[in-house]
């Protein structure tokens, strides 16, 4: 149960308060953007791991999938209450 609470459901609310905090910024899309961007390195990092058999760089990917999923969630919110 922790699991899912620290490697999914934090970073994913973290992901949405951040977002909507960013609300009322016209550039606040960038930061879902740049989630995206660290999303797709980490994904390329845990297909090839600097130390072979470290499961490190597929959960930090996992973590960052999450957090970038929360703020897409938010951001599409956002757009839906315009």
């Amino acid at each position: 149960m922790s699991f899912y609470i620290v490697f999914m459901i934090i970073p994913l609310l973290l992901g949405a308060l951040v977002r909507l905090w960013l609300r009322k910024s016209k550039k606040g899309w960038l930061l879902t953007a740049f989630f995206a961007l660290f999303t797709a390195a980490a994904i390329i990092v845990a297909y090839n791991p600097p130390v072979i058999g470290s499961e490190l760089y597929g959960l930090r990917a996992l973590q960052l999938g999450c957090v970038t999923l929360g703020a897409a969630a938010a951001g599409i919110f956002i757009r839906s209450k315009k």
